[in-house]
């Protein structure tokens, strides 16, 4: 079973989300992802709930991305934040 560390690192990476950024979204440091993925700091239950929270922000929206790649003609709520 992998550690709370590598699973971050690998999403982290799969998804393609910036330390800073994933750091903004979860309300946490840039610091504090990168010690939560180096697995040598205990990192507390609420902000490991505050990372895995923004982790399933990302992967909703890389899921609403897919969905609209397999279907062109629908505009996701994402579309219409960044056409503004």
């Amino acid at each position: 079973m992998p550690t709370f560390g590598s699973w971050l690192r690998q999403r982290r990476i799969a998804l393609n989300i910036p330390r800073p950024e994933l750091a903004k979204v979860a309300g946490v440091s840039r610091q504090t992802i990168q010690y939560a993925e180096s697995d040598h700091h205990k990192i507390r239950p609420g902000t490991k709930a505050a990372i895995v929270h923004a982790v399933s922000v990302f992967e909703q929206r890389q899921a609403l991305r897919d969905k609209a790649v397999l279907e062109p003609e629908t505009k996701t709520a994402i579309d219409m934040m960044e056409a503004e």
